[in-house]
């Protein structure tokens, strides 16, 4: 009989898309943490930087500030206030500036950027300026680096959008979710579908950068047939990319309230259905899938910082909430913006939590990255501790249900392996951690930022 927990197992001789697990795993996207920071924790950047982080090296900027609270996010979010803002901007890039030093020390450099939240597109065009300004002053930026701002449309117009891509910005990802107006309205979007369609056309003219979109399925409210127009007009508009992301129903959001109280979200069998008429389409529109949710239609879309973060590369975090990830050591900086900007004040990282490396950190970060891709090679499977029976076990279930399928260098994710890629990667970590002390705790997620890009 085998010791690997039933939860990591799928069931076999079902539909692998609609029946492998009950439901996809929530993930590593980080929903937050303490709101302030534990008295036992050394924040001195000496400490902290006893070993600097490595290239290739992602860096989070996290802008928390949002026009109104969309009932599916889960993320860390504070309400607009542009005097607020403006202090808040004042501790941001001084921590960004004592870090960029300490980078510059070490001779690294960042390979990609994500300023996101939030909504850090609600900012002014002016203090849209001055964070874009200060970042390239005191981030030390590698010469092609990737560059990218979240956007909503409803706060952004051809100005700011002007104003972005002068700042340094090369990659624009808006947060459309659907085009549909009863579904925007729902999920706490107001603008029209005409306002988003030409709003894209006229950024796309700029020419100034790659233009990806995020599209979700399983919004309340939201059919499949809705689901396949809101695709249909993704792809006839002038984008680079975009990724198409299972609604996934986060702890204490409105949407889990609402789930709660009895609204039912559609069925998974539906859900999974979508994912499968994405695939598809996009792949006939001449979209490359380059992840489980992202598809890329043009070179110019690098989606770098997407890969570099759900790899478990090295990550340096800014800003109140905004995670770390350095050799496998997790930190997560305090979320309340006064304690946020005492510890700035005070020459201190902010921060709120850090979590020592896992046992086999090495190892977690390897299944992020080669499940992102959606390859597991056998050299990777002849190497510690992926050689382990256990290991070959569960990936003779995954290829028995339909997730994998086996070709000349290892194994390659099926459709239905990447839609539930979040349960092989925690299966595959659980079971690499059996037999490491209780104490040490679970694996870790796949992604230790609090950024949409995780959800990818």
């Amino acid at each position: 009989m085998s010791i690997i927990p039933p939860r990591f197992l799928p069931r076999v001789g079902n539909d692998p898309l609609t029946q492998a697990f009950d439901r996809p795993s929530l993930g590593g996207a980080m929903m937050g943490g303490p709101p302030g920071p534990s008295p036992d924790i050394d924040r001195s950047y000496e400490t902290l930087w006893d070993q600097p982080p490595r290239e290739p090296l992602a860096a989070y900027v996290n802008i928390p500030f949002c026009p109104s609270f969309c009932p599916f996010c889960g993320f860390f979010k504070v309400r607009h206030d542009e005097e607020l803002e403006k202090r808040y901007l004042a501790s941001l890039l001084r921590e960004i500036a004592r870090e960029g030093e300490l980078l510059r020390a070490h001779e690294l450099r960042i390979s990609a950027l994500f300023i996101g939240g939030g909504t850090p597109a609600l900012l002014s065009p002016a203090l849209l300026g001055e964070l874009l300004e200060g970042i390239a002053r005191a981030a030390p930026l590698a010469a092609d680096a990737e560059i990218t701002l979240e956007g909503r449309v409803s706060v952004m117009d051809r100005e700011k959008a002007q104003t972005i891509f002068r700042g340094g910005v090369n990659r624009l990802s808006l947060g459309i979710q659907s085009f549909d107006r009863g579904v925007r309205a729902r999920a706490g979007r107001g603008d029209s579908p005409r306002k988003i369609v030409s709003f894209i056309d006229e950024t796309a003219a700029l020419g100034a950068g790659a233009l990806t979109l995020d599209l979700m399925f399983g919004l309340p409210g939201q059919t499949a047939e809705i689901f396949a127009r809101d695709l249909e007009t993704a792809a006839s508009l002038p984008i680079d990319a975009l990724s198409a992301y299972l609604t996934k129903v986060m702890p204490q959001t409105a949407l889990a309230r609402e789930v709660s109280d009895g609204s039912a979200l559609p069925p998974l069998s539906r859900l999974a259905e979508c994912y499968r008429h994405a695939d598809r389409f996009l792949a006939d529109k001449g979209f490359e899938k380059v992840s489980a949710n992202h598809f890329r239609r043009t070179q110019r879309d690098r989606n770098l910082y997407n890969y570099l973060t759900m790899g478990l590369y090295d990550l340096v975090g800014w800003g109140a909430g905004a995670g770390s990830f350095t050799r496998g050591k997790l930190s997560l900086n305090a979320q309340d913006l006064g304690v946020y900007a005492d510890g700035v004040e005070r020459g201190l990282k902010p921060l709120a939590m850090v979590r020592p490396p896992h046992p086999l950190a090495e190892a977690m970060a390897t299944v992020s990255r080669t499940l992102f891709l959606g390859v597991l090679g056998r050299d990777l499977l002849r190497r510690e501790p992926f050689d382990a029976p256990l290991v070959s076990e569960l990936i003779a279930v995954w290829n028995e249900a339909g997730l994998v399928e086996e070709e000349e260098k290892g194994f390659k994710l099926t459709q239905a392996g990447f839609f539930w890629r979040s349960n092989l990667e925690e299966g595959l970590k659980g079971v690499l951690s059996l037999g490491l002390p209780s104490a040490r705790g679970p694996a870790p997620g796949a992604a230790p930022t609090p950024s949409r890009g995780p959800m990818n």
